[in-house]
């Protein structure tokens, strides 16, 4: 028997991840770069496999790694004071990556 307060704030964690309403902490910014360059890794290793199956795997893991990588970027952003739409600054070539190690490291604003 499973308890209904543990299910419940697990589906609170999972739906927070995929949100961009709230804050997002450095430590939690971190901890998404860290787990989307991991998953994103064994996506890469699945399209060495031809076949449509892990093909298909890969290609659902990488819509979600977009997703909860700007829905955590976009939290981090509010968490700084700046506005959602700098999330564009990532599109950048170059500067995408010094912008995402910049946001990681700010300050949170009250």
């Amino acid at each position: 028997m499973t308890d209904t307060k543990t299910t419940s704030r697990e589906a609170s964690i999972l739906k927070k991840y995929f949100t961009t309403d709230g804050r997002a902490t450095r430590p939690e910014y971190w901890a998404m770069i860290i787990i989307t360059s991991v998953v994103t890794a064994l996506a890469l290793m699945l399209l060495a496999i031809e076949a449509v199956t892990p093909i298909l795997i890969a290609l659902i893991a990488f819509i979600a790694i977009i997703w909860y990588s700007m829905a955590t970027s976009i939290r981090r952003l509010n968490d700084c004071g700046l506005n959602p739409w700098w999330i564009l600054a990532i599109l950048i070539p170059w500067v995408g990556g010094v912008f995402s190690i910049v946001i990681g490291c700010l300050s949170s604003k009250d």
